[in-house]
């Protein structure tokens, strides 16, 4: 999961590098689920194809322990938490198993 705000400069910052894996996964990359900030009219035109769920009070982030945006954290088959929470570009494209 990746948490995430169409107005955080950071979350920008990663927008077309995040495009580009969505459009190029690695074989046996995991999916990708965003958990978005905002409003549809707001998310819509950052142009993800993964699935978005929108969060506006960001209560899945306090849930899982995320500080702010961008971070990320696995859920295995199961759904069950597989990593430590990250924070920042870097850390959620490690977890995807993708190198800008």
């Amino acid at each position: 999961m990746l948490f995430w705000s169409p107005t955080c400069g950071y979350c920008q910052g990663m927008l077309n590098d995040l495009k580009t894996r969505e459009r190029n996964p690695s074989k046996g990359t995991p999916d990708l689920l965003v958990i978005s900030a905002g409003t549809v009219e707001m998310n819509r035109p950052q142009g993800l194809r993964s699935r978005v769920l929108l969060d506006q009070h960001f209560a899945a982030g306090t849930l899982f322990g995320v500080a702010g945006t961008p971070g990320a954290v696995m859920i295995d088959e199961e759904g069950r938490v597989a990593s430590d929470v990250v924070a920042g570009a870097s850390g959620a494209f490690e977890q995807m198993g993708f190198v800008p």
